[in-house]
């Protein structure tokens, strides 16, 4: 059990990366349909169900719904085009900022000594509130 929780601890890590493949997630959620879960894994586990739950649409709502698509889709490329520049300018800035802010902080008078996985997960950290920054500015050009 403990090398096929390392696996799927592995994949879970993929999943919420947002880098795992089809078949890694339907071998998460067989993983998590089963009785023999791990306690660490739990919230894993009611994450899965819950996402594999299904609920019944009415048609009232559903017809709302494909109305409001059909209405985005048809304005979307316009915004796309427009958003994927600002998007690409606010990266650019977002990363010079970033550069800016490490040239001119001062440098530690003891360097701080990091693991391997320690420096990974800080890139890691970096990489989400970059990503999400991104994110939350193409959502507010969407808006417009």
């Amino acid at each position: 059990m403990n090398k096929e929780s390392d696996n799927i601890r592995a994949l879970l890590h993929l999943y919420y990366s947002g880098e795992s493949s089809q078949a890694q997630e339907a071998e998460l959620r067989k993983f998590f349909a089963g009785a023999d879960v791990p306690p660490d894994m739990e919230a894993d586990a009611a994450l899965f169900r819950a996402l594999g739950a299904e609920c019944e649409v009415p048609d009232t709502v559903r017809r709302k719904v494909d109305a409001a698509m059909g209405t985005i889709l048809a304005t979307e490329s316009r915004r796309k085009r427009v958003g994927a520049r600002i998007a690409a300018i606010a990266a650019g800035v977002a990363v010079l900022a970033a550069v800016g802010i490490g040239a001119f902080r001062p440098a530690p008078q003891q360097p701080e000594q990091l693991t391997q996985e320690e420096a990974n997960q800080q890139v890691e950290m970096a990489f989400t509130l970059l990503t999400s920054t991104v994110k939350k500015g193409c959502e507010s050009i969407n808006t417009l």
